[in-house]
């Protein structure tokens, strides 16, 4: 999961959406460790409403 969260820091920088989305999708085809089941959704629910702020604090969790 760190690697999907580094590679979504990437995205961050250039406020790619359609490649954190894009990329969101990818990864929700693989089983979340449960740990990072929250965490996740944090993330999603940020990307869904555009909310780079709270992205870069879920990221940073």
């Amino acid at each position: 999961m760190n690697e999907a969260y580094d590679a979504i820091r990437q995205f961050v920088t250039s406020f790619d959406i359609d490649a954190i989305d894009g990329f969101i999708s990818e990864v929700r085809k693989y089983r979340i460790p449960t740990l990072e089941e929250a965490r996740f959704a944090a993330v999603e629910e940020c990307v869904r409403n555009m909310d780079w702020l709270g992205l870069e604090e879920a990221l940073r969790k």
